[in-house]
């Protein structure tokens, strides 16, 4: 069915559009193909993938954490609500470089 589309598209007068489709029909078949396969790749990035994600969710369980002394607090001292704020930046800076791989930030 899709190598039909495909060359449907192709086939059309030269437009840059249709071809444009037919190039990310191709694209988005290919990385099917991979995602199908068994191959040790695939599984390696969905490991990968399943680490970052529990990653995100501990650090938005620690911003939670510290959210509770973000103005919900009166009792709370000045410095306690600075500190919150500041590690809950610094968690999502790190967190979000590793995330992205940057291992810079």
């Amino acid at each position: 069915m899709s190598d039909y589309l495909v060359k449907r598209l192709r086939d059309d007068s030269g437009d840059w559009l249709t071809d444009l489709a037919a190039d990310r029909i191709e694209e988005l078949e290919k990385e099917l193909e991979y995602w199908r396969g068994d191959s040790a790749a695939g599984w390696d990035k969905c490991e990968e993938y399943r680490n970052k994600l529990a990653k995100a969710v501990e650090a938005l369980e620690r911003i939670g954490d510290a959210s509770r002394y973000f103005g919900n607090d009166p009792e709370a001292p000045e410095t306690t609500v600075r500190y919150a704020h500041e590690t809950t930046r610094r968690l999502c800076s790190t967190t979000l470089a590793e995330l992205k791989g940057d291992p810079d930030e």
